[in-house]
């Protein structure tokens, strides 16, 4: 069995792999042409947005290739392969972890910002349903933010 097999910064099947560069930004272009078919049916996909993690092709693109890198390595049992894919499995969960938590991090100022504005504006209707509506989202945050949106909400309820 390869070493990226499984969850937790390991591969699974059922992750969306669409980093376009390893944690230094670090990656190649490569081009390839294909049937207008297939290129019109990842046009839309990405364009449905029913896969969120698919905003262009090319994170359909980078997707669908290491996810059949993972079935070629089962295929060819190749321990240089199994190291590199594996390498690439642990750099993109670490990219994605930094883009995650970035993007937290702007929400969370965009909820003060926003908490601030209501309060400003004696909105305290419009500030009490957002106050609902983002404790009912707080199970999305990252676990280390959390408690800094709730200690955010709560100055303001």
């Amino acid at each position: 069995m390869a070493s990226w097999d499984g969850v937790d910064g390991k591969y699974d099947p059922d992750k969306f792999y669409t980093a376009g560069g390893d944690s230094k930004g670090h990656s190649h272009e490569i081009r390839a042409q294909f049937p207008t078919q297939i290129v019109g049916s990842i046009g839309a996909i990405v364009e449905s947005r029913v896969i969120p993690e698919y905003k262009t092709k090319g994170h359909f693109l980078r997707d669908a290739a290491f996810h059949r890198l993972h079935v070629i390595q089962r295929i060819m049992a190749d321990p240089e392969l199994d190291r590199m894919v594996s390498m690439a499995t642990l750099i993109h969960g670490a990219v994605q972890r930094e883009k995650d938590l970035a993007e937290a991090e702007n929400h969370l100022e965009r909820v003060g910002d926003l908490l601030r504005r209501y309060q400003r504006a004696n909105q305290d209707a419009e500030m009490e349903d957002f106050i609902t509506e983002q404790t009912a989202g707080l199970h999305l945050l990252p676990p280390e933010l959390r408690a800094s949106m709730v200690d955010l909400l709560q100055k303001y309820t």
